[in-house]
């Protein structure tokens, strides 16, 4: 069983794919859990695990280690055949980290969840379709199985106006546009889980919004002060300075003024907070 899981964000993402491991757990005596993971979120699902389900997962785990957290900088290999394990199931939160066929995380992630031994994917990810395009789907579709996943020549020429270009050096493939999206959307309801924030929360009260005054120590509302000051009052050359140069001059010494001054003026600001 393989899905993606297209909520939005602050839906319960986290939640359902614990739930969907300790289910694998009950089915399966011999088996690993392996969550790919942004190193940021890694303590967050710890918890979550424990509190919700009581699964206890480690950090960066070992070979012997049933439940494990990895991070996209560092994928695991595919477990050992001969090992303790006899199948484990894959969790990717940010899946859109693995939406580039040529990078190597794709790829190491490909294949872990193309492996035989892997009883099933669920990928995470409030953004499925960067921009709207379809090219963005194909390594998430390939991840779970989908039929479409099978050729990416093929997805690329109907879903992404696929074709050839030449500019002179030879036939160059390109596949960066759009086409036939209802029949991708009609195609994919059956391994993509798509819910918004509107249609789960509709019953709750408008948002209401409020500001609340902080007192801060006087040497670091000194040094806000100031920086904001920075940040309105940018340096300018004189005028008659400006009239000596061409306009694309001027233009790339103004941002490059503004930019040296609003990264001071941030540096700031961050050791005030």
């Amino acid at each position: 069983m393989s899905q993606l899981l297209a909520y939005d964000m602050g839906l319960g993402k986290t939640l359902i794919a614990c739930v969907w491991a300790k289910a694998f757990r009950k089915v399966y005596t011999k088996l690993k859990v392996i969550i790919i993971a942004p190193v940021s979120t890694h303590k967050d699902w710890v918890r979550t695990a424990l509190k919700t389900t009581g699964l206890e997962f480690k950090i960066r785990g070992t070979d012997v280690d049933d439940l494990a957290i990895e991070s996209w900088g560092k994928i695991p290999k595919v477990p050992d055949r001969n090992g303790p394990f006899d199948h484990f199931v894959l969790i990717c939160d940010e899946a859109h980290s693995m939406q580039n066929m040529s990078s190597g995380r794709t790829k190491s992630t490909l294949a872990l969840a193309g492996d035989q031994q892997c009883v099933g994917c669920l990928l995470l990810t409030g953004t499925p379709m960067k921009n709207g395009k379809p090219s963005n789907l194909f390594p998430l579709l390939k991840a779970v199985r989908h039929p479409l996943g099978d050729s990416q020549k093929k997805f690329e020429i109907y879903f992404c106006e696929g074709r050839d270009s030449n500019y002179g050096r030879g036939p160059v493939w390109e596949a960066n546009g759009s086409s036939n999206l209802p029949s991708l959307h009609a195609h994919t309801l059956s391994h993509i889980l798509h819910k918004t924030k509107k249609e789960c929360l509709a019953d709750l009260p408008p948002k209401m919004r409020s500001t609340h005054k902080i007192s801060v120590a006087p040497k670091f509302q000194m040094k806000y002060t100031h920086a904001m000051n920075e940040l309105v009052c940018f340096p300018f050359l004189s005028v008659q300075t400006y009239s000596l140069l061409p306009l694309e001059s001027t233009i790339v010494m103004r941002v490059f003024f503004s930019l040296d001054v609003l990264g001071k003026s941030l540096s700031r600001l961050s050791g005030c907070s």
